[in-house]
């Protein structure tokens, strides 16, 4: 399984325009293993998508909740950033799984 610091290409279907994405390259990664710092990172996101024209593909953990509300109470986590985003120059679309359909599992 790749480790989150390697260099990621992501494909991801975008359902409303009945295509798959591709994302490569990453101009940079933000990840944060500190809540403090998840609402920075997703306001420095956002600049970068709307300044550079860039596409953002990752994910904000469960456990990311306290950055919203301090009352929200979780598990910490360990070994997991709480947001990790690449941010990839403009992307092209690819041709999806043989036969139109896939499975996540066997």
């Amino acid at each position: 399984m790749p480790r989150l610091n390697e260099i990621p290409e992501i494909i991801l279907h975008h359902a409303d325009a009945g295509t798959w994405l591709r994302f490569h390259a990453p101009r940079t990664v933000l990840r944060t293993e500190n809540p403090e710092e998840v609402l920075p990172a997703l306001r420095e996101i956002e600049a970068l998508v709307e300044k550079k024209g860039w596409h953002a593909a990752g994910f904000l953990s469960y456990e990311a909740a306290p950055a919203f509300d301090p009352a929200f109470r979780v598990v910490p986590s360990r070994d997991f950033p709480l947001l990790w985003f690449g941010l990839f120059p403009p992307l092209c679309v690819v041709a999806g799984p043989a036969g139109g359909s896939y499975s996540l599992f066997p």
